[in-house]
């Protein structure tokens, strides 16, 4: 048998585990064991190897409501977050109408007591609409419920495939913001590349999030253009007082440089406005492809140009 890591794909037979005894297991299958261990991400781990472990159910609302795109989760815990992680694989059948899906996952202790969790998937696949009933996480016998009850899908819901829940008893709730983007007077300072917002506050981040025409709230067609002001929703579980926001686009070409003049945040109900100004470029000619904007203050208004 040809092993990886040698002269033509011919390297040296893999080391056995510490007891192995002839007649156990030949070679090449203990070998493949190792091999598809050692493919496995780091913190999608089996069960026994686990300091945690998640169950995803998938609602039965249709016959359409599973998915096959990639999943991803991340842990939000009173001293930070796991990071983004992979769930499973879009080929071997998770996440099916009315299914629980169950990981093992390396959940770090120092993260505090999870109180937040997000998913999202890379909307791949035929059928990568997917409606989600709960999130349940168990670690060192606790039990933490995460309902969501919301599609991740362009086309459905909210028409987004970014969805956040809080623990149940955390005493969060979720948030409808609105986020008004004002674009500078400069020349050519409108764009017409993918622009998204990541907002920060005391209760975590937002994630990234597409300012896309599924959650525009404007009437006109044209997004982003000089000397107007452009309205989005972002759903999110609490954030509190906001601290920065960081903004970008995935423009390459100098035509994409945008001149923004600020970013305004509004809580719901009449809520504090948080405005942060920036009044330079996000582009590779003019300045950086993202951008961090800290907070300057709440405001009671702003100006709107938006042309609604």
């Amino acid at each position: 048998m040809a092993y990886p890591g040698g002269a033509a794909g011919g390297g040296n037979p893999p080391q056995m585990p510490p007891g192995f005894q002839p007649g156990q297991m030949n070679p090449q299958m203990a070998y493949m064991m190792m091999a598809a261990r050692a493919r496995m991400p780091a913190e999608q781990m089996p069960l026994d190897d686990t300091t945690g472990k998640i169950r995803v159910e998938t609602g039965s609302i249709n016959k359409d409501c599973g998915t096959n795109a990639q999943v991803y989760i991340e842990i939000f815990g009173a001293n930070d977050s796991t990071g983004e992680i992979t769930l499973g694989d879009p080929n071997e059948g998770y996440f099916e109408p009315g299914g629980v899906s169950e990981f093992g996952l390396k959940i770090p202790m120092d993260i505090g007591k999870p109180y937040k969790v997000r998913l999202r998937h890379d909307n791949s696949g035929k059928k990568a609409d997917w409606y989600v009933e709960k999130v349940v996480l168990e670690r060192q016998n606790m039990e933490l419920v995460f309902p969501f009850q919301r599609w991740l899908s362009n086309k459905k819901g909210d028409k987004v495939i970014v969805q956040e829940s809080a623990a149940e008893g955390s005493g969060l709730s979720l948030l409808k913001y609105e986020v008004v983007t004002k674009t500078g007077k400069e020349k050519n300072g409108g764009t017409d590349a993918n622009v998204w917002v990541k907002v920060f506050g005391e209760h975590g981040n937002s994630g990234q999030r597409s300012l896309s025409n599924n959650v525009y709230l404007n009437k006109r067609l044209d997004k982003f253009e000089k000397g107007k002001s452009d309205r989005f929703t972002m759903t999110a579980v609490n954030l509190g007082k906001l601290s920065h926001v960081i903004i970008g686009h995935d423009g390459k070409k100098k035509s994409d440089d945008w001149n923004v003049e600020h970013v305004v945040v509004k809580t719901p109900d009449g809520g504090p406005m948080f405005w942060f100004p920036l009044n330079s470029w996000v582009g590779v000619e003019k300045g950086k492809l993202e951008r961090k904007i800290d907070c300057a203050g709440v405001r009671n208004e702003v100006d709107d140009d938006s042309d609604d």
